[in-house]
């Protein structure tokens, strides 16, 4: 068997010109149809070189006629050249590489086998005209072969005289063959655009044909390598197909072949596709990897040299890599961390299609080269949701997002001319790789793994069908594939390694010889539950099945999944809501539904059916549910004027999301139950992933090796499972570990039963995002708790997060205050990056007023409006996945009633939260729970049920904040002793009032006289009061605490005159015992506050004149009759105080005897003083 080369050169300008194809790219497209026997060994700018294989020499002869025919068929019959033909076109055959060193022997039989081409009869120019007409006839050749059949003739005859006299010929000398290349010049220029004789098929036809051929063989090379990026491998395809389709319009172009922008992801194929492209089409290929660009100096050197006057100066990398490889593939990986210098070095790329270089000092063009740009920039787009179809993007908001998108100094990633230049590339979005592309991927790289180890050690490897889901799950359920094939390698590689280390350790060679095959398994048994679930379903999955086919399709009786079936659009929209884990779609219904078209669309999905319908409908509001077509009865279309393969039918709905394509028949024509069984099989590892990964936990694991009794057989077992959370180093202080997790449950939580409703509602829809969507529970955009300081509105949130077991990001607006400008708003947008990225999550922003008062004028500084602005634009673009949804909840002391204060809110911010819960005071019963929990907490077993009522009676308006401190209080002053019921009461005031003073014993005295004035009228009027004291402390030498009512709102007009008298009782009490000049100053306070309500009758409540309302104390006849009100009914209420005291002297002595001696009263002690004493006055 030998090997014979033949080498077809043409000047690449003029094929440009007339054939209007790229003869570098495809070589299908070029040759067309190459004959049988013709292997393409290379093909290039400007020349086609052919393998031609035969057995003998005596082959010779038949192979000479196929390589003239390959001439012809280039230049003839496929691209119209016919005769005129002038030195464009030469041919060389020679041995191939490897047989080149033929003998003079091997040369005459190359010679005699070219015999035939010479007319051996030596009959007169005439015959010889006839047999060549016959013999063109016979071989079917164009008219034009027979002027290049008879220059070979020429030739030949040459090279024959040559060979027989061992001399070079002077023709193959002046060719330059000295090196014994056999070259046959062929001359050729004049063309034919018509058709061709040979075939009769249009030139422009047999382009098309090639390029789609091509287009076809170029997408299944791709689609078997390249997972999960359907839509970019079309993208791509179709970029290609348009810088072949237009190539010979573009053969002045002044830009590149072809300029294409990966964007998208880190580590989901864009770098691989570029290469896998490259290969396919057989063309150099660089690549250039931007981060090596990042230095303004150096990298333009690199890039495109530096002037010869320089030390060490040399051409530009790329530069003269074009320069050799004008037709090549240049890829630019990750263009955005080159230098900004380096990027605008692709403006006269892109504009001009030349680059100069400086070594050179000339332009280098890139005309004939394919151009590739990738880039990560453009985050936004990408960076909060790993589910989101990313195809969906429009070429100009993906450039919107790569413009936007900035470097860690704030400036853009590109310069505004490069983004605009780009948008005349294609613009490709890659979408992150889905669970199903990794398992297989991860499939592929194990078995590649195990099988080169294999080979390596000449050990058999066996690997388990679950170890794609154990790495898949121990990446946390979202791993790229660029890091995948490193945790194979750590799972498959280093177990092996460890293994053979640790048998040769133990006992020598001779162990490791034993071994014969090693085998990987995964142990679940006894693993804790929620592992298990990961790779078996605790349940069976639901499986809609939309179409005919559905009613002849069964679940098997060993389980695995249940299925429903309609072929109603309506009633399978209804059925969607409810549990569906999976939606099958028959094909074979939309097929049906052409019979009767007069015009049948090509694609299935061009088909106006239910089916079709339904797929549009799930697609949109359903993202996330897998959707597979069902095709078991495919055989192309019902009705198209040339039948379209299944799989052509099929990638359109790939493309647009479905999961897959189901094409095994079950008995009674349904579906296979084992084909229902693997897709159920990626549905249920696609939710295990995906549940990790909107948790941001891990599987962990340990692997064991364990020896078989003979030492032949190794089994490496995976187990002692567990999750664990995993967060990134750098967001670990914003997150909420486990380890610190709030235990606390809204059951914990006492009182504010409002809130806890509305956040338990929440925390639901968190804990299963799903289920809640289901139920049409809608997310709220944000949550704002709102109320006085210490009620519990952290407490609340932290039970939010306990409840719903989701990522908890707790920030303090001041935090957000910052010393540098621009690093607030940046620390806002971190924030709101960090919640989406640890989806389903909790982001609670504490004192939300320090930084989002009213702009009102004056009192916001620039940094804060600053920070408002990017928290304003945070949450009006901040729209969750339902599916992974986050809740913003926000805490303030302000009143979001307060417009126009100094205390309240700006109100473009209130308009960002939905939810606006009111966390207020807790009520006397409230109070009580409050302290009957703190004092458990503490450990405080001593104090009674009666002090605790009347504590709680005491202390009406205090937050839970204040209550535990008047227990901490107790605490530390009986430093470890027991706290009994009155340590708790002398804590209330304590913390309320201050630290208690000595007083005279005549001062005591006057102030229980006092203190028991006001508690004897109001025990008069109808109220008795929650607490009396003497002790003295802060401002005051005793007080009275009034009982209230707090489920009271409203209050009487005489309900308000009698408390202006209670008021009053004091300083009646004094002038009752000491007379007028005995009165004291501790009356002020009272009077003060007596005056301040009869006030607020008069101008508020409309009480005594309904002119006074909003009327003021001053000048004019609404402030003379206002002040004449307030002293007419101050005077009443006086005068009706020391009557009622007057007239029961005897109890108030007694009260104040009983107050002095014991300095404190509660409700129950006055409530016994009082009972069975009779009321006078009244």
């Amino acid at each position: 068997m030998k090997k014979w080369n033949v080498v077809y050169s043409f000047d690449r300008d003029w094929l440009l010109e007339r054939v209007g194809a790229y003869p570098e790219y495809p070589v299908s497209m070029f040759v067309g149809a190459l004959p049988e026997g013709v292997t393409v060994v290379e093909f290039t700018a400007d020349s086609v070189e052919c393998d031609f294989e035969v057995d003998d020499a005596e082959d010779l002869q038949g192979i000479t006629l196929t390589a003239n025919k390959v001439c012809a068929s280039i230049l003839g019959a496929k691209f119209g050249v016919k005769d005129g033909l002038d030195d464009i076109v030469t041919i060389d055959i020679e041995p191939s590489p490897g047989s080149r060193a033929q003998s003079r022997e091997e040369e005459s039989k190359l010679i005699e086998s070219l015999d035939w081409l010479f007319d051996e009869d030596d009959e007169s120019d005439e015959d010889d005209s006839d047999d060549e007409e016959e013999e063109k006839e016979d071989d079917g050749l164009p008219g034009d072969v027979e002027e290049l059949v008879t220059r070979l003739k020429a030739r030949l005859e040459a090279l024959r005289r040559s060979t027989e006299s061992s001399e070079p010929s002077e023709d193959r000398s002046a060719a330059g063959e000295g090196d014994g290349r056999r070259r046959i010049i062929v001359p050729a220029d004049r063309l034919r655009s018509a058709e061709s004789e040979a075939d009769g098929i249009p030139v422009a036809t047999v382009r098309l044909v090639n390029a789609v051929k091509h287009m076809h063989e170029l997408r299944a090379a791709l689609t078997s390598q390249i997972k999960g990026q359907s839509h970019a491998i079309e993208s791509l395809l179709a970029a290609l197909f348009r810088m072949e389709a237009r190539g010979k319009s573009r053969a002045h172009r002044n830009s590149p072949r072809c300029v294409c922008l990966f964007a998208g992801p880190p580590g989901v194929g864009k770098t691989f596709l570029a290469e896998t492209v490259a290969k396919q089409l057989k063309l150099p290929y660089f690549r250039a990897d931007m981060s090596g660009y990042n230095d303004r100096d150096t990298g333009l050197v690199s890039f495109a040299g530096v002037q010869p006057t320089y030390k060490a100066a040399a051409p530009g990398q790329v530069t003269s890599f074009v320069k050799e490889n004008p037709a090549c593939v240049l890829l630019f990986d990750e263009i955005e961390k080159a230098d900004p210098a380096v990027i605008n070095l692709f403006l006269q790329i892109l504009d001009r299609g030349v680059c100069r270089d400086l070594f050179e000092d000339k332009d280098i063009s890139f005309r004939d080269a394919i151009v590739f740009f990738t880039t990560n920039a453009g985050r936004g787009l990408y960076e909060d949701s790993d589910n989101r179809d990313l195809s969906m993007f429009s070429d100009s908001v993906v450039l919107d997002a790569i413009a936007s998108d900035t470097r860690s100094d704030g400036a853009p990633f590109f310069p505004p001319p490069i983004v605009s230049r780009m948008s005349a590339a294609s613009v490709i979005m890659f979408n992150h790789l889905d669970s199903v592309s990794v398992r297989e991927i991860a499939g592929n790289e194990i078995e590649t793994a195990a099988s080169e180890i294999g080979k390596t050690f000449g050990k058999k490897i066996v690997t388990h069908p679950l170890l794609p889901d154990l790495l898949l799950y121990a990446a946390g359920g979202k791993p790229n594939a660029r890091t995948l094939k490193g945790r194979v390698a750590a799972l498959i590689d280093n177990e092996v390694c460890a293994l053979f280390d640790r048998a040769k350790g133990d006992s020598g060679a001779e162990s490791l010889e034993r071994v014969k095959e090693v085998r990987f398994t995964v142990d679940t048994d006894g693993a804790p539950e929620d592992v298990r679930a990961l790779f078996e379903p605790a349940t069976d999955a639901n499986v809609l099945i939309f179409g005919s086919i559905g009613s002849k399709t069964t679940a098997p009786r060993g389980g695995g999944y249940t299925v429903r079936h309609t072929a109603d659009l309506d009633e399978a929209k209804t059925m969607l809501r409810g549990e569906v884990d999976m939606l099958v779609i028959d094909a074979g219904d939309i097929r049906e539904a052409v019979k009767g078209m007069d015009f049948v669309p090509c694609d299935l999905e061009d088909i106006k059916a239910d089916g079709n319908t339904l797929f549009a409908y799930a697609r949109e509001n359903y993202p996330e549910l897998p959707v597979y077509i069902a095709d078991i009865r495919a055989g192309g279309s019902a009705k198209t004027g040339s039948a379209v393969a299944p799989e052509e039918e099929m990638r359109s709905y790939l493309r647009r999301g479905a999961r897959g394509m189901i094409t095994r028949k079950g008995a009674k024509n349904g579906i296979a139950p084992a084909a229902l069984k693997t897709c159920c099989a990626e549905v249920h590892a696609t939710a295990s992933a995906a549940a990790l990964a909107s948790h941001n936990k891990v599987l962990a694991f340990n692997a064991a090796q364990i020896f078989s009794e003979d030492g032949t057989e190794v089994e490496i077992r995976f187990t002692a499972f567990s999750i664990k959370k995993d967060i990134l180093a750098g967001d670990s202080a914003d997150i909420l570990a486990d380890a610190v997790r709030p235990t606390v449950r809204f059951s914990d939580v006492i009182g504010v039963k409002e809130a806890k409703e509305a956040l338990a509602e929440f925390a639901e829809l968190l804990s299963d995002p799903r289920k809640a969507a289901e139920k049409g529970m809608k997310m709220p955009r944000g949550v704002l708790l709102y109320g006085p300081p210490g009620t519990g509105k952290t407490l609340l949130a932290k039970a939010m997060a306990g409840e719903s077991d989701v990522t908890f990001i707790q920030k303090n607006a001041t935090e957000f205050l910052k010393k540098y400008v621009g690093e607030g708003p940046r620390s806002v947008r971190e924030a709101f990056r960090l919640a989406r990225q640890y989806a389903p999550s909790v982001l609670f922003i504490d004192e939300i007023d320090s930084v989002a008062k009213e702009r009102i004028g004056g009192e916001a500084t620039h940094a804060t409006e600053e920070i408002l602005t990017t928290l304003l634009t945070e949450m009006d673009g901040f729209v969750s996945d339902p599916k992974r949804p986050v809740l913003v909840i926000a805490a303030t002391n302000y009143d979001v009633s307060d417009s126009g204060t100094k205390r309240a809110l700006d109100p473009a911010l209130l308009r960002r939260f939905d939810r606006r819960i009111l966390v207020g005071l807790p009520d006397t019963e409230d109070r009580k729970a409050f302290l009957e929990y703190y004092l458990k907490k503490h450990g405080l077993r001593g104090i009674s049920a009666d002090a605790v009522a009347n504590i709680a009676a005491r202390t009406p308006g205090e937050s839970p904040a204040k209550l535990e401190s008047m227990v901490e209080y107790a605490i530390r002053k009986k430093k470890g002793g027991e706290v009994t019921d009155a340590d708790l009461a002398e804590a209330v005031d304590a913390v309320n009032y201050g630290a208690e003073r000595t007083w005279s014993e005549s001062a005591v005295r006057k102030t229980a006289v006092h203190e028991a004035g006001h508690a004897l009228v109001s025990w008069l009027t109808g109220t008795v009061p929650e607490y009396l004291t003497v002790v003295s402390r802060g401002g005051h030498g005793g007080y009275m605490m009034p009982a209230v009512n707090e489920d009271k709102f409203d209050h009487t007009r005489g309900e308000l005159l009698d408390n202006i008298c209670v008021r009053m009782g004091g300083r009646a009490a004094e002038q009752a015992v000491y007379g007028e000049d005995g009165v004291t100053t501790g009356a002020s306070s009272d009077l003060m506050g007596a005056r301040r309500l009869v006030i607020a009758m008069a101008c508020e409540y409309g009480m005594f004149d309904p002119s006074l309302i909003g009327a003021e104390e001053g000048g004019g006849k609404a402030g003379e009759l206002l002040r004449e009100i307030v002293g007419k009914t101050l005077t009443a209420e006086a005068e009706r105080a020391l009557a009622l005291i007057s007239a029961n002297r005897e109890t108030l002595d007694a009260l104040a005897d009983m107050l002095r001696e014991r300095n404190s009263l509660t409700r129950a002690d006055l409530e016994a003083f009082f009972a069975g004493r009779k009321k006078a006055g009244i």
